[in-house]
């Protein structure tokens, strides 16, 4: 900014308007400092003007993994919504690990982000790393795997009526040798998933449902490999979520 002041001849607090875009400042005098800005490839500090503002604008966002249809699509949808709004996204994978989720956790709290987004690793046992961005007051929305309790902003589907509904659907089809396969019985999505589907289910003495529980599509794989090897095969599949429906598919 010395620079451009020294080449234009102007004060670097009329610089520091004009970069801003201020209305003070006339179309020429802003015209002549994007020429000469982008001509010495100038770039603003960011990191100055953030700490300045208290505020980087930059979101962080946790996901087990980048992979797979829902969670590229909730990035992809994130990252447009931030794009519009002047804000940087930063996307962390945890792997399912919760050490790697707490250290995801450390390095979004260094970083200043404005909020974070999460979806919980599968092995998540403790919320005491997530208190913290409350005391810090950093907005902390979950979503898809989310905690328990009603203390947390969360968004997910409704899992109880999902399931629900997808029990009603085999039962009116006469689905008798219904194998049904969830995921991690630690997780409050499987939980309410699963008590909805059997409550459906054992709702008709006629209906077998044989439940499994799995942690990828490559375990969901091998179960559904086990029961199509059986004399009398499944005539209907419950998949929890779609990384089941892929290894069962």
């Amino acid at each position: 900014m010395k620079r451009i002041a020294e080449v234009l001849a102007l004060s670097i607090s009329t610089v520091s308007r004009a970069l801003k875009n201020h209305p003070d400042i006339s179309s020429g005098t802003k015209k002549r400092f994007h020429e000469l800005a982008e001509f010495l490839d100038y770039e603003p500090n960011m990191n100055a003007i953030n700490l300045r503002a208290k505020n980087n604008r930059v979101l962080g966002l946790i996901v087990p993994t980048i992979s797979g249809f829902f969670y590229d699509f909730f990035i992809s949808a994130v990252e447009e919504e931030c794009r519009a709004y002047d804000y940087t996204l930063m996307i962390l994978q945890s792997g399912n690990d919760p050490v790697t989720e707490i250290n995801n956790l450390s390095i979004c709290r260094q970083n200043r982000i404005s909020g974070l987004f999460i979806c919980l690793s599968t092995h998540t046992s403790g919320m005491t790393a997530f208190d913290k961005f409350k005391e810090a007051n950093i907005p902390l929305v979950f979503f898809d795997k989310v905690p328990d309790g009603n203390g947390y902003n969360k968004v997910c589907i409704d899992d109880r009526e999902a399931a629900t509904l997808a029990g009603k659907l085999l039962l009116q089809k006469n689905k008798k040798n219904i194998l049904s396969i969830f995921g991690n019985i630690s997780l409050s999505i499987t939980r309410s998933r699963l008590q909805a589907f059997n409550l459906i289910i054992s709702s008709k003495k006629w209906a077998v449902n044989n439940m499994e529980h799995c942690n990828s599509s490559d375990e969901a794989k091998k179960i559904t490999d086990r029961y199509f090897s059986k004399q009398v095969c499944p005539d209907a599949i419950f998949c929890m979520s779609d990384e089941i429906l892929i290894g069962v598919m």
